[in-house]
This record gives C-alpha cells, structure tokens and sequence, in this order.
C-alpha cells in the first residue's frame, strides 16, 4: 500500500495507478505538495499549508530544487510570476518520480525536471502559461544564460505520462519529453505549440512570441517497458491555430516503433490562422491509426497541413487524415514531399503503407481549389515500397461554377454527384478482377475524355490518361496484353530449366507437370497450347492448384484475397470456358479439396460457407459416391 494515498481512491484507480507508476521506475510517495524546496538561482518565495504550496517568482527566470514535486488529490501549486514570459524551472533532486494528482497553475512558464519520471494523472490538472515536463537534464548555468541544451537525467526508461488534463494560455506550449512520452489524457494549447519528444537529449529554442523549436540531439537507446512506442498518442490533443509536433529519434537496437497515435489529434484553423499536424519518426517507424485533423472548415477558412516522416510508415484502417477547408483544402505528405514539408534529419520513406478504410482529406468544402495529398517513397532505393488501399480526396468546392453563373445550384449538384460516382466506379475498375463488361469498358472510354484538370503551370491535362484507360479496362486479372505476354515467358524459361536437369526416372515427368499449369483444355493456353488429350492428370491437377492459390492467397499487393465461395464460382466459370478439367474440378468440389487446403493455409475471415449448387457448371456426385476424406 501506498501511505499517502487517498481513500477516495478505488481499488480499481489504485492498481491502474500503480500500472502506469510501475513504467516510471520509482513508485512516489502522494505527499500533499512538494517538499524541500530550495531557490537555487533568480528569486523566489516558498510558502505552504495543508493543502496548497504557493511560489511567489520576483525575477524573470527562477530555479526550485525540490527533493520531491508531487501534488496529492485535492491539494493544489501555484506560480504567481512577473509575466507570461517568465519561466520557472523546477528540478527533482530526489528518487521519487512526481505524481500531479491536484492542480498546478501558473500565469508564467513551468518547467518540471524530474529524471526519475513524470505522471499527470487522472483528475490531476495543470493550467499554466506553458509547460514542460522532461525526464532530461538542464544545469542553472544553461537555464539562466537562455541555452536549453537538455541531457540524459541518468534514470534509463523514465517516462512522462499524462492521463489528466494540461492547458495552456493561448499562444503557449506544452512539451513532453523523454525516452517514453505517453499522453493517454488531454493538451490542448490553442494558437500555440504541443510537443510529444522521444530524445535521450534534445535542444529547445524559444524565441520572444513563444515560438518553440524543438531537435533531438541524441537518440533514446532503451526500449520502453511497456512494450509501446518511444512516443504514443492515445489521447486527444487540441491546438486550434497552432501547430503539434510528435517527434522522436531511437538507436537501432531500440525495438519497436517510435511514434504511434491511435487518439485525436487536432490543430484546425483558428482567427484565419492554419493548423499543422507533423509526426517525424527519422529513420523509425510511425504508425497512425487515430484521427489527425487540420481542417479550416469556418466560413472563409482553409485547410493546414499534415506532414508525416518517417523511414516506415503505416496508415492504418482506423486513420482519418483531415485538412479539408471552407474556401479550399490544405496538404497532407507522407514520407516526404518536397522542401515546405522536410523536418528534421529528412529522409523519405523506405516503406509506406496506406491501408484499406484510411481516409486522408484535402478538399475544398464550399469554394476553392482542393489541397495536395502527397504519399512519397525514396526514389533512389530500388527495394522502396509504396502501397495506397485507403481514400485519398481532394475534391475542388461545389460552388466553383456556380459562382460563376455557369450551373445552376441543382445542375452543380448533379454533375458533382456524377463525378463521385465515376471516381468510385473508376476506384472498383482499378481492382483485378476476373471479368470486365463490354459496358464497363465503354464508360471508361467516355470518363477518359469527360473530365480534365489543369496543373499549376495553366496545362489542361486528361484526368484519365490513355494508357491508364487501357490498364483499367483489362477484362480479366490486372495485366494488359503486352504486361501478359512477357510474363507469359517466365514458364518457357521454367521448361527449359528443368528439362535441363537429369531428373531421376521417377521424377523425369516433372517439367511436364510444372510446365502445363498455364494450358487451357480447349488449346488456347500457353506455352505449347496444348489440348487437354495432350497433358497428363498430374498437370491438369497443377492447373486447378495454381488458380485457386492465386485467387486466395493474400499476400498480394494489387488484390484483396477472395473467399472461399467467390473463389469457386470464378473456378466454375473457367470450367464451364474450358480453362480448367471439368472432370477433375468436380472431383475437387465432391472430395472440398478447397476446405481441407482453407483449414491450414487461409485466414478465418475467407472461410464462409459454400453452396456448391451456385457454383457455375456445378455437377452433383454420382449416386452412390462416397468421397475418401471428410
């Protein structure tokens, strides 16, 4: 037991307290205020009651060396200063990590320096100026001369937690910082700054408008204890106006990702001033599954930015990316995107991932020119990875024409509607499929010269280009007929391998069996064009595997993988076309050869149920029919 804890406390707070104290290394004492507090440079008086601890600072900078800095439940610390500008700094010299359970406030600046930990803690309140709470190390001598060079405290894997509540005077900071930074509560800093820093050492800069420059100056070298990111959003953040800044840097023996936010991250416009959103993971990895909003969506507001970097980066199912404006759309980059976007120690992204359900918005609501979405990867890696499944809109505003008396508001409706349909009948035709109508391919051919946009320089480009209006009517698969034909060759250069080979005689059929998994039965296929008469049982068997891999395997970037029903109904058409041995398919269905292979190689999410009777060209057993395995 914890002797100062509060009896109010429930068993459940307690041990969750105890949790989270647990990744601070030291557990407090919840004494009612600090104690030992001794000023050891500029001005300043101490006094204290039961409850409350009151520090009158009479210069503009003042350093407070506590042997503990904690505030119980109920009990309260404030900073009476000469001016918003003013900074207190307040050094931990004890082994107790500081615990704010009550309420800090301050009209200045407040700094807490405590190298064995910080925990905000549910109900525990700081209303200040700015702050900052660090688990790094900053003499007087840097303070005073205005040199913030932060450096290791000397307590590996300390943290800083805040589960309670921080807000800043407009225009003010909150930073965070250490070698684990977790907000899982609320910052909310409105025209000013939040930062989130992953360092081992770092640098602050302030110049007179509180402008903050925060830059890692050395990396974290021990992985968190709690199994998350160096730094880990799971809370909200609210910084209309201002900018917010999750940033860290780790060693390569650090395990894990450096950044990850799965909470609410807010930096929308504000007195007509832009948001910005960055999240820098260096050569890390990030990872957004949470909301991410830089809107502008007050009357005559645009949309802010959004920048992520990193090495790897993954933009979960989860993710919605929002720089979305009244009067136009703002930019969101991923992995890079030019010189307004790089951060600090740039590098673009090695791999970055988009996933399927992510939403990233950059349009123009009412009026104006939709935003920039960028999805960047190196250019000069060749293994360098870039996959887009999610939404990526940047819609220009509906009002554009009918400003201009062109349309009528009903006709500006329709003809938006129209184009939401054609984006999203364009979006399904640029997934492979088995089957593309004739239909289907003439509407891409009237989309291809329907709509146009024009670049920054003034040109008036095709939004569908010929070539891709040829790659998205592929009828069947996703290979146009010159991307077939070389990849067509890889089987004739398997043939000639393996009939190169002094196969042993049991084995000597096996170039035959390999190389026949791309013959049709009617003699249509590839590479001999062989008639099924002409090909043994075992490669027709190979063709009935290779199709049916293919279409469930899910490790295949440019398709989702199928289940089990829509497999075998694709399967029955291309018996019914000859493609595959009718005669061995049956069997197939009759012996469900596709469950017992579903069972060990196939996710849950593909095994649905199957009616064989919709499957096309489907034959019932003959009476009498018993199949060998159940």
């Amino acid at each position: 037991m914890l002797p100062c804890m509060q009896a109010t406390l429930s068993m459940v707070r307690l041990l969750r307290l105890l949790a989270l104290i647990g990744c601070l290394g030291t557990v407090p004492v919840y004494a009612a205020g600090p104690s030992g507090g001794v000023v050891s440079a500029g001005s300043a008086t101490i006094t204290q009651s039961a409850t409350q601890t009151t520090i009158k600072q009479t210069s503009d900078k003042a350093v407070v060396n506590w042997n503990n800095f904690s505030i119980g439940s109920g009990s309260s610390v404030r900073f009476v200063q000469p001016s918003a500008s003013s900074i207190a700094l307040n050094r931990v010299t004890g082994t107790q990590a500081s615990v704010i359970q009550g309420a800090l406030q301050a009209n200045g600046q407040v700094w807490v320096l405590n190298p064995n930990g910080v925990l905000i803690s549910p109900g525990g309140q700081v209303a200040a100026g700015s702050f900052l709470a660090t688990t790094r190390s900053l003499t007087d001598q840097q303070f005073m001369a205005g040199k913030y060079a932060f450096t290791d405290g000397g307590v590996p894997g300390a943290s800083v937690v805040n589960q309670g509540s921080i807000i800043v005077a407009e225009g003010g900071y909150a930073v965070l910082a250490g070698e684990a930074v977790r907000n899982e509560g609320y910052i909310e800093a409105n025209l000013g700054q939040v930062v989130l820093g992953g360092a081992k050492a770092f640098t602050l800069d302030l110049s007179g408008d509180n402008t903050l420059a925060f830059v890692v100056t050395a990396p974290v070298d021990v992985t968190p204890t709690d199994g998350k990111a160096v730094v880990d959003n799971s809370g909200s953040i609210q910084a209309a106006g201002g900018r917010v800044l999750m940033t860290a840097r780790a060693a390569s023996q650090v395990v894990g990702q450096v950044i990850n936010t799965g909470g609410v991250v807010a930096a929308t416009s504000a007195q007509m001033v832009n948001g910005k959103i960055v999240l820098d993971g260096g050569a890390g990895s990030v990872s957004v599954a949470g909301n991410l909003n830089a809107s502008g969506k007050g009357a005559g507001q645009t949309g802010g930015a959004i920048d992520v970097n990193a090495q790897k980066i993954q933009v979960k199912a989860t993710a919605k990316l929002d720089v979305t404006g009244d009067a136009g759309g703002g930019k969101i980059a991923i992995g890079g995107g030019g010189p307004g976007t790089l951060t600090q120690s740039f590098t673009p992204a090695v791999s970055t991932t988009i996933a399927a359900g992510a939403r990233l918005d950059a349009s123009a609501l009412t009026r104006g020119d939709g935003g920039e979405i960028l999805v960047f990867t190196s250019l000069a890696n060749p293994l360098a990875f870039t996959q887009v499944a999610g939404s990526l809109i940047a819609r220009g505003g509906a009002q554009g024409a009918l400003l201009k008396g062109e349309l009528s508001s009903e006709q500006a409706q329709q003809k938006r509607q129209q184009a939401l349909d054609d984006i999203e009948f364009l979006k399904k035709s640029n997934t492979g499929s088995e089957s593309m109508r004739d239909e289907h391919v003439q509407r891409i051919a009237q989309i291809s010269q329907q709509y146009a946009w024009v670049s920054s320089k003034g040109d008036e480009q095709a939004a569908v280009t010929p070539d891709e209006a040829k790659n998205l009517s592929i009828r069947y698969g996703t290979l146009n007929n010159e991307e077939r034909e070389i990849i067509n060759h890889h089987i004739v250069l398997t043939i000639n391998l393996l009939e190169q080979l002094p196969w042993p005689k049991h084995l000597r059929n096996v170039p035959e069996y390999a190389g026949g998994h791309h013959e049709k039965m009617d003699g249509k296929g590839y590479p001999k064009g062989l008639t099924r008469d002409q090909m043994s049982v075992q490669a027709r068997c190979m063709g009935i595997a290779d199709i049916f891999e293919a279409l469930t395997a899910s490790d295949r970037p440019y398709k989702k993988a199928k289940t089990l029903s829509e497999s075998l109904k694709i399967m029955g058409s291309m018996k019914l076309g000859q493609h595959i041995d009718p005669d061995l398919f049956d069997v197939f269905i009759w012996e469900k050869v596709y469950l017992q292979y579903a069972q060990v190689y196939l996710g849950a999410e593909q095994i649905d149920e199957v009616d064989v009777t919709q499957i096309p060209g489907y034959v019932a057993p003959p009476e009498g029919y018993v199949a060998t395995v159940v």
